[in-house]
């Protein structure tokens, strides 16, 4: 039998999942209600974790459970901002020129499509990386390009 605990954290994780197909996003305001408040309670526990301060109630299990949807640990408002902001700015210079190679001195959204290849490539190595699986799958439906290197050519 499952304990009731679980049926809860089952039930706020499917919630979350309906939040994401909705809103695009895991970032749940916490504002809303029950939902806000259990995000926010996750992101607290994992904390705790990291710090070894005392037993958490997020176990392995569930923090792989939300690793696997790409749930944010550590959310910096202004960030979430930039990185919407950013990403319209790339889909705007991709229906005006036909692709997301923005050169880095091109300026600032140079150099955030080179911090977005970077951070892929940390997501990669399963190192800590501010892009999550949500922000990788935005980028490929506008066919973003995570590598510029050639193949080599054969003879």
């Amino acid at each position: 039998m499952t304990p009731p605990n679980d049926i809860v954290w089952n039930h706020r994780l499917a919630e979350l999942l309906a939040f994401q197909q909705v809103n695009g996003h895991l970032n749940v305001p916490r504002r809303s209600g029950t939902l806000g408040q259990w995000v926010m309670t996750q992101r607290r526990q994992y904390k705790i974790g990291l710090k070894g301060e005392r037993t958490t109630q997020l176990s392995e299990e569930r923090q792989n459970a939300l690793n696997s949807i790409g749930f944010e640990w550590v959310v910096d408002k202004k960030s979430l901002r930039g990185w919407d902001d950013r990403f319209k700015d790339l889909v705007a210079f991709k229906e005006k020129y036909g692709h997301t190679n923005v050169r880095q001195k091109e300026g600032s959204l140079g150099r955030w499509v080179s911090t977005q290849r970077r951070h892929y490539r940390f997501l990669q190595e399963d190192e800590q990386s501010q892009l999550n699986q949500a922000r990788v799958d935005r980028l490929n439906q506008i066919g973003f390009e995570w590598s510029l290197l050639k193949p080599l050519k054969t003879k």
